[in-house]
């Protein structure tokens, strides 16, 4: 038998495998590393587009938030001018409501007696006047009493004329007026007519 060397035959055969295995290994360590950089490259466009809504999120929320400020101010504002108009309203009823209590004051009167003085002291009005007999006081006293301008009770303090001196005692002389003095309550806001 002849004596074969195979030993040549086989080294190229390895170093052929060797070749292809270090070409396979290249080409999926290629393959691996574009897989790698094909990730890295989505994550890192999936990141910048959760960013970029992110931000857009965020200036919507500022412009939000700027536009709910400024609702906050023009409520404040509306309700700072809805206290001011309340007040407004309130003055302008109490000056219309004295207007007319003191209409009603002179509507009341009755024609043989005048007032002297007229003053409001909170909810109170302090009248001064003098009448030719007290019937007319006493008039004006019911008056005040049945009008809706006015509440409570009416305080009256009616002074006796005196007669005038240097006249005779026979016959009836000229007197002096009765003086009457009447404290009267304002009738509150609620109860006007």
């Amino acid at each position: 038998m002849t004596d074969l060397n195979l030993l040549p035959w086989r080294a190229a055969l390895l170093e052929r495998r060797t070749r292809w295995f270090l070409i396979a290994a290249a080409m999926a360590a290629v393959l691996v590393l574009a897989c790698v950089l094909a990730a890295r490259f989505q994550a890192h466009g999936e990141l910048a587009r959760r960013q970029a809504a992110v931000s857009a999120l965020q200036q919507e929320l500022a412009m939000l938030e700027t536009q709910l400020d400024e609702r906050r101010r023009g409520q404040r504002q509306d309700a700072a001018l809805t206290r001011q108009l309340r007040r407004f309203d309130a003055m302008h009823n109490a000056r219309i409501g004295l207007v007319h209590r003191l209409d009603a004051l002179a509507r009341l009167l009755p024609d043989n007696a005048w007032f002297t003085a007229v003053s409001r002291q909170g909810d109170s009005l302090e009248i001064s006047g003098m009448a030719q007999d007290e019937g007319s006081a006493a008039a004006l006293m019911r008056g005040i009493e049945a009008s809706p301008w006015f509440a409570g009770p009416v305080a009256l303090h009616l002074q006796q004329p005196q007669q005038v001196s240097g006249q005779r005692s026979q016959g009836a002389g000229p007197v002096s007026p009765y003086r009457f003095q009447l404290s009267v309550q304002l009738a509150g806001a609620e109860e006007l007519p």
